[in-house]
């Protein structure tokens, strides 16, 4: 039973985790809501590597709207972390490494990994709608950029109900409650850098 509940558990904070990830990135390229695309070579499976210096263009948008370099978080796609531990080992390979539980800084940005970050369209660059179904010829990934002073939630309790011996169904029925909300508080201090088809 405990590893049912525990299983539970985790699929609602996966699932909290990819609805904050996807409110958080903008959804087209404004002056307050940057998207870079990828410049690099191909990655061996059609898409363009991520290279330093598209993080420093995310980081120059971020300079120009005097964005605080201690609030900036770069949440990087895994697949974007090879490509940077590719372009240099010595410098990357401890890029989402903590030291005393504070993420390593790069280009101004705190560094973080999350394996379920937003879906671009990669004909148009808009994020595709949360849930939306995969389009194998026009998805593509990204990573992601916020701001900590420009976005919220609101993380309620997760609350668990159960019906234990139900004699109908012979067993014990449990189900979860979850109230959650996440975005951006003005659209601004939110981008993107998402990889482009070669």
């Amino acid at each position: 039973m405990e590893s049912v509940i525990y299983g539970h558990r985790m699929a609602l904070q996966t699932k909290i985790g990819m609805k904050a990830a996807h409110a958080y990135a903008p959804t087209t390229d404004t002056e307050g809501t940057p998207i870079i695309n990828t410049t690099g070579d191909d990655n061996g499976e059609g898409f363009k590597r991520i290279k330093v210096e598209d993080i420093l263009k995310l980081k120059r948008r971020y300079d120009l709207m005097d964005i605080p370099q201690d609030k900036r978080y770069l949440v990087l796609d895994p697949r974007h972390t090879e490509d940077l531990i590719l372009y240099d080992l010595k410098a990357f390979k401890d890029i989402t490494d903590f030291v005393n539980g504070v993420p390593k800084r790069f280009a101004g940005f705190n560094i973080l990994e999350f394996t379920k970050n937003p879906v671009y369209n990669a004909t148009n660059t808009t994020k595709r709608t949360f849930g939306a179904v995969s389009d194998p010829n026009n998805d593509t990934f990204c990573s992601f950029s916020f701001s900590s002073n420009e976005v919220m939630k609101a993380d309620g309790t997760m609350k668990m109900y159960a019906n234990e011996n139900d004699p109908e169904l012979r067993g014990t029925i449990i189900g979860f409650d979850k109230r959650f909300i996440a975005m951006p508080i003005r659209n601004k201090g939110v981008g993107a850098i998402v990889s482009t088809k070669v």
